[in-house]
């Protein structure tokens, strides 16, 4: 009882539609709530404990209040909304204006001509209940939540996900730089070599503008320290098109045409901006390294990621967004230097799109490829539009030097699966070479088979023609012949198939997965084939995975087919993070196989510590041994650092890396973890040491900020901050708070803070007796700071260290006392 009476007194107002409608709805307040103090201790001189400041619920004064809007259920953000007098002075009443009843989703079409006026009314506070049947507000001024419902009849209809433009966040002004720094040294017979490698990404934000540069610093044994810039450009949301502008470098839409580099200028419409149901991608990049392996990911001759991986399969999840096309290489080098490649499908899927739902975009500029020394003009526009629930059409045109191509194409929904077919029509005109004019093909097929629990991800053929040459193919023949070079050494393609299928086969028989694509060529006989087929399955908690795979290997040109069997084995709990892995694969490459078992996991209190340990042993035709190799890393709130060391016979490699994120803002620096394309600078003075969101990276330093990367453009993020574990005298006001930023915006979200002094006592009278529960204290000013609760424990707010505090438990004589504040901020205390 005594805490259910504690918690009334924190309880939400609600301001509800009057049952009798004779009853001034505006004048409306919570009816009177009756204790009984019979179930609570007496005071010391017997007397009952007086609750009446319990009885009339949460008082709500009149003023400006930032609140988190939920309307049925479904949060809208942020919004500022006024409360105003009423007869009672203890409970202010909300005012909706036309603005507010917009963010929340009101259809004005449904409401009469004399409830528009009303609403339109200068200087008039109108409830809720006054303007719409049936609705209800319901406010926690503790929590500063205001819950809002209102029958769905008056409501307009969005799609889920729906926030509205007007609670769009475009962030502040500030300066942003992401760093990824890898050192690799690897020796073999006594021949070491030193890689180095420094990627940044650094902008600036004015207004919605966003400035950003994309480069790397790489070197190695008898290289020079070279820069390599990969993109710098400028973007602006135009939210009422829903579209975004692009200067500089970039990549174009790759939904009708395969992407390419240009430097020059884009207009394309962003999904982002839509609802999450009316969305319509880079690719994660999987494979297997043998020792600790340094990974590098190349598109277009541009280097846009690099890593060391721990042995066994690896993950990169966390690839920068370039385009919806162009493959992925990607080459791992062990540490005894052999590189193995392969190649990542990243083209599109069918692209079926809701009815009345467009996208469209318009690129102009200069085709851009570091490979090539040709350079030309490129001029390219698609466009696609959703017609019915069945029927998607798409196309576009390409124009460069001397170089045309027009694609049109549907994509059908339809019982059978999700088709898509297209045509492209190309022309080249190429230096001593007649005009050369062809066409390419292609179909495309998704199904998820119910029936069967078969889900053919994606099937692509498609097939061209002789004379047909993309603007990739058409502009390295331009280059290849005006710099002397034979053509003929440039693979035609002339036909492609891509596949991925994965087979679910019920609760115990795990699961059969089939990836893989063949080209063939026009000017060569040869056939390239690709493929891994895959078996996962658990027994208990115990998963495995069974592979057959064939890859290229890069130093020999030979096709590497190797069999892969893994298994995981959980250590300790089910909330344990640590399991031991074992691999076993053999290679037909001198028929090479490898036993590796690593131990990994995370440590500390919210997973600051990482760490693998792995132990193998190899065997060839020509050479055999044992190995070993351990890595670890720590996620700090100015960073992530991490180093590896690995030996085996004949080979040692050891690797120092760290990545993290520096925002530039009005009050500082504040360094954090890799930043994402959308963050959030949080603002929690005094707070240091609390974290963000749960996350191990994500605190606030001594100077009051943290950092929160990766967020949602276009959509609620939720931020909270764990008060665990700060000091007695920090106290948060609010928990959480809810943003929607721009795209690329740095949102600055700032939670307040109570800074002043706190003490603990526990306080009795002069008898020994504990003071009464609920009694009210109050300094010399006669504020009240803090009450008494069970057991005589006091918590008083804002006091000095020579304060002298009356707590008041009734208001008839003897039923108050004072204490005077020891400079000790928790102890024991006699109140007289």
């Amino acid at each position: 009882m005594v805490t259910t009476l504690l918690m009334l007194r924190f309880e939400s107002y609600a301001f509800g539609q009057d049952a009798d409608p004779s009853v001034n709805s505006t004048d409306e307040s919570p009816a009177e709530i009756e204790f009984n103090s019979a179930f609570l201790a007496r005071t010391a001189s017997g007397k009952p404990i007086d609750v009446s400041q319990f009885a009339r619920g949460n008082p709500v004064y009149p003023g400006k209040y930032t609140v988190r809007l939920s309307v049925n259920d479904n949060p809208v953000g942020k919004v500022e909304v006024g409360f105003t007098a009423t007869k009672d002075p203890l409970h202010a009443k909300p005012c909706f204006d036309r603005a507010l009843l917009q963010q929340m989703g009101v259809d004005f079409s449904k409401l009469t001509v004399n409830q528009i006026a009303d609403i339109d009314s200068p200087n008039t506070c109108k409830w809720l209940t006054e303007l719409i049947p049936e609705a209800s507000v319901d406010f926690d001024s503790s929590d500063q939540q205001m819950s809002v419902t209102i029958p769905q009849v008056f409501m307009r209809r969005t799609a889920r996900g729906y926030v509205d433009p007007s609670l769009w966040d475009q962030g502040v002004t500030a300066g942003l730089l992401n760093y990824n720094a890898n050192a690799y040294h690897s020796s073999y017979s006594g021949d070491g070599s030193t890689d180095l490698y420094l990627g940044l990404n650094a902008g600036v934000n004015i207004g919605r503008w966003r400035f950003r540069h994309n480069g790397s610093f790489s070197s190695g044994v008898g290289e020079q320290t070279h820069y390599q810039s990969s993109a710098t450009y400028a973007e602006y949301a135009i939210v009422p098109w829903k579209s975004e502008i692009k200067l500089g470098d970039g990549y174009s839409d790759g939904t009708v045409f395969d992407s390419f580099g240009f430097r020059g200028v884009s207009l394309a419409s962003d999904d982002r901006m839509l609802p999450d149901a009316q969305r319509g991608f880079a690719p994660v990049v999987r494979g297997i390294a043998l020792s600790n392996a340094k990974v590098t990911v190349n598109q277009n001759g541009n280097l846009l990621y690099e890593t060391t991986v721990p042995p066994g399969p690896f993950e990169i999840n966390d690839l920068y967004a370039t385009g919806y096309g162009g493959d992925l290489d990607v080459v791992v080098t062990e540490s005894d230097g052999t590189k193995r490649s392969f190649a990542v499908p990243y083209s599109s899927v069918p692209q079926a799109l809701r009815p009345g739902i467009y996208r469209y975009s318009v690129t102009a500029g200069q085709y851009r490829d570091q490979s090539l020394q040709f350079k030309s003009n490129v001029l390219a526009a698609t466009y696609q539009r959703g017609l019915t629930n069945i029927v998607t059409l798409y196309g576009g045109v390409q124009f460069a030097d001397r170089y045309g191509s027009v694609a049109l194409g549907t994509a059908l929904n339809t019982q059978f699966g999700a088709l898509s077919g297209d045509v492209t029509v190309a022309s080249t005109g190429l230096p001593g070479q007649s005009r050369q004019t062809g066409q390419s093909y292609q179909i495309r097929f998704a199904k998820l088979i119910p029936a069967t629990d078969t889900n053919l991800t994606v099937a692509a053929y498609r097939y061209s023609t002789s004379g047909y040459l993309s603007l990739a193919d058409a502009m390295m023949t331009r280059d290849y012949l005006e710099n002397g070079r034979p053509d003929w050494s440039i693979d035609r393609e002339k036909g492609r198939l891509q596949l991925s299928v994965s087979q679910d086969m019920g609760p115990k028989w795990g699961s059969l997965y089939l990836t893989g694509q063949s080209q063939n060529y026009w000017n060569n006989g040869d056939t390239d084939a690709s493929f891994q087929f895959g078996y996962t399955n658990y027994i208990g908690r115990v998963s495995y995975n069974a592979s057959i795979s064939r890859t290229r290997v890069v130093s020999t040109g030979e096709w590497d087919n190797r069999v892969f069997v893994s298994f995981t084995v959980p250590l300790g709990s089910a909330s344990s993070t640590a399991s031991l892995t074992t691999n076993v694969s053999h290679s037909d490459t001198d028929h090479a196989s490898q036993v590796q078992t690593t131990l990994s996991g995370t440590a500390g209190a919210h997973n600051d510590f990482s760490y693998s340990v792995s132990g193998s042993y190899d065997h060839s035709d020509s050479d055999s041994g044992a190995g070993g190799s351990a890595s670890g890393s720590y996620a700090s709130s100015v960073g992530t650092f991490g180093a590896s060391v690995g030996a085996a016979t004949h080979t040692q490699q050891y690797s120092l890396s760290a990545s993290g994120g520096v925002i530039l803002h009005g009050d500082g620096l504040t360094f954090g973890p890799p930043l994402g394309d959308t963050n959030a600078l949080v603002e929690a003075k005094g707070a240091k040491g609390a974290y963000i969101n749960g996350v191990s990276s994500n605190r606030i330093n001594g100077f009051g900020y943290g950092i929160v990367a990766s967020l949602s453009p276009y959509m609620l993020n939720r931020i909270e901050i764990d008060p665990k574990g700060l000091p007695l005298d920090v106290e948060l006001k609010t928990t959480g708070q809810d943003i929607a930023p721009l795209a690329g915006a740095v949102v600055k979200t700032r939670f307040e803070t109570d800074t002043r002094r706190t003490v603990v006592l526990t306080v009795t009278h002069p008898d020994g007796t504990p003071l009464a529960f609920g009694s009210e204290v109050t300094n010399r000013e006669g504020i009240s700071v803090g009450q008494v609760s069970q057991g005589g424990r006091m918590l008083a707010r804002g006091v000095e260290e020579t304060d002298e505090l009356l707590v008041k438990w009734g208001s008839g004589a003897g039923e108050s006392c004072t204490i005077a504040v020891r400079p000790e901020r928790q102890g024991t205390g006699v109140c007289n």
